[in-house]
Formats: structure tokens, sequence, C-alpha cells
């Protein structure tokens, strides 16, 4: 009990300090489509790598001194890869159509360069331009899937860490009528979770692997979890 009581405290003081004030967007729940036989793309964005991320009183200093001491964890992190993310998007389609839309899945990522010009929605709008995204492919409507980090997140003060490693996943779902920029889906799902000691075994980190990797399929299970409450 003291041991999952510490995993608890552990998880929240470090989501604290990693959205610190920033303003969240809030979710937005699935809306009704204006027009139920519009097509619905389904895109995805190139991964990221998986990385560490640090958090904390940290200066420019104390940030070399711990990118140095992780840098081979970061070089392994690196060779990640994450085949059910592109599947992802095609769940999503088949999602759709299963509940009566007339989804279809684009199955070519976006760039990395043009997803950041996409913004998180304001006030259930979003006012970015979607058009070299979507090119000349015909749709009324957009589901963009994005894994924005993925990794490991760790406290510091200075160059000395405040917390052990967590499993990080950051996952971004938005849908928009194309015409109007209205938003009638909006998710944004951040997942830590705790890594089994020691995180920092050899022969390629298991214990943290196995952790990434199933806190990355549990946040694509919220997503898809969602979208099996639909009624068209």
């Amino acid at each position: 009990m003291y041991n999952k009581i510490k995993n608890i405290l552990l998880i929240t003081a470090t989501l604290f300090i990693a959205t610190g004030c920033v303003s969240v967007q809030e979710p937005i729940p699935f809306k009704p489509m204006t027009n139920t036989n519009a097509t619905v793309g389904v895109m995805y964005v190139e991964p990221v790598s998986a990385e560490t991320q640090y958090t904390g009183s940290i200066g420019l200093l104390d940030y070399a001194i711990i990118a140095g001491v992780n840098s081979s964890l970061d070089e392994y992190l690196k060779t990640l890869t994450f085949e059910d993310y592109p599947l992802l998007a095609s769940l999503v389609a088949d999602k759709l159509k299963e509940k009566g839309f007339n989804a279809r899945l684009i199955d070519t990522p976006v760039p990395l360069e043009l997803a950041k010009k996409i913004d998180a929605p304001k006030e259930n709008v979003n006012k970015s331009d979607f058009k070299p995204l979507i090119k000349n492919e015909p749709m009324e409507y957009l589901v963009l899937i994005q894994k924005s980090a993925i990794g490991t997140t760790r406290s510091y003060y200075g160059p000395v860490p405040t917390s052990e490693p967590l499993a990080l996943t950051v996952l971004n779902v938005q849908m928009v009528e194309l015409a109007t920029g209205n938003v009638l889906w909006y998710r944004n799902i951040r997942k830590v979770a705790t890594i089994e000691t020691p995180w920092d075994e050899p022969d390629n980190y298991p214990n943290m692997t196995n952790s990434i990797y199933t806190n990355f399929n549990q946040a694509m299970q919220e997503v898809l979890a969602e979208l099996d409450q639909l009624t068209q």
C-alpha cells in the first residue's frame, strides 16, 4: 500500500511540475456533424522520436550536465519504434465507419513542419490553415492524430534528479469542420506511468521499454474507447 501511495504522489507531483500554470485546452466531446453524408478524412502526423523530457528548476548549465549524464539513455530511446501509431489512424477510420460515418483514411503522414503550424482549438474553433495538409483530397471534415511526445519524463532541481523517470505519452486528436474551423472533437491525452525498478538495467532497459510501450498503447485505447460510445 505504501508503494502504491508513493507512486500516485510521484505521478501527481510530476504532472504538476510538467504542466505548471500553462492553460490547457479542455477536451471537446464528439459533436454531431451538420452533414452526415460528408467525407471525414483521417490523417496522422509523422511520429516524433522517443526522448527524455526534463522538468523542474533547471538552468542552461544544469541542462547540459543532465543531457550528458543521460546521453546513453537518450540514444537508446531514439531507437524505439511504434508500429501501432500509424495503425491508430486506420483503427479510428474503421471505428467511424462502424458508426455510420463516411470515413476515409489518408495513409500518408503529415510532415512535422506542417503539423507545427496547426494550433490547438480556442473556444471550440481552430483557425489554422489546413489546406497544406489536405491538398486535393476531397473531404469536408478532418480528424488529425498527433503523437506529440513519447518516452520518459523526470524532474530535477538543478542537475540533481528529484524523481525517478516516468513513462510519458502525449497524444492529440482533433476533428475539424474544414469550411468553418469548428472543432467537433478534441482530446489531449497526457499519460505518465511509473516504471518497474530497476529502470536503468542493462541490455536495453527492458523495464523502461515495456512501460513506455504499455503507456502508449493505453493512450491509444482511450481514443478508441471514446469512439466506441458514439451514436450517429
